[in-house]
């Protein structure tokens, strides 16, 4: 599934004196992350376990903890004033993605070479905690 996320910089950290907006197009999949990273993710949300049963059948929740919980691959990212420019853009994008999904999880996504595979697997969370 793909997300997108719009943050307002300038309410998030307070710092005007850069762009307002960012802009990304996740990555998630509550199917390759696991039963492991889902209860970890829905974990970190603190809530009791009755919430965390009615959460894990759940799709929307799902992708929406995982991707609280960083298990994504960022496909794309823009940062600018224009909010309208900024979506236009995602939407162009999100397009060009759908039709070369394969492409865009092949690509390296960090420094030590993860392809979006292994990160919507949650090997990055693993990695950062040593699990």
């Amino acid at each position: 599934m793909l997300v997108v996320e719009v943050i307002n910089l300038h309410d998030a950290i307070g710092d005007e004196s850069d762009h307002k907006y960012h802009v990304s197009i996740e990555a998630v999949s509550p199917e390759s992350a696991g039963n492991e990273n889902l209860d970890r993710a829905l974990e970190s949300w603190g809530l009791s376990d009755e919430d965390i049963e009615l959460y894990q059948n759940n799709p929307i929740r799902q992708v929406e903890a995982l991707s609280d919980y960083g298990i994504t691959a960022t496909l794309w990212s823009q940062s600018g004033n224009n909010i309208r420019k900024l979506m236009r853009a995602a939407r162009h994008e999100s397009e060009l993605i759908h039709r070369l999904f394969g492409v865009y999880m092949d690509r390296p996504q960090n420094r030590i070479g993860q392809s979006g595979w292994d990160l919507i697997s949650g090997q990055n969370v693993r990695t950062f905690l040593g699990v």
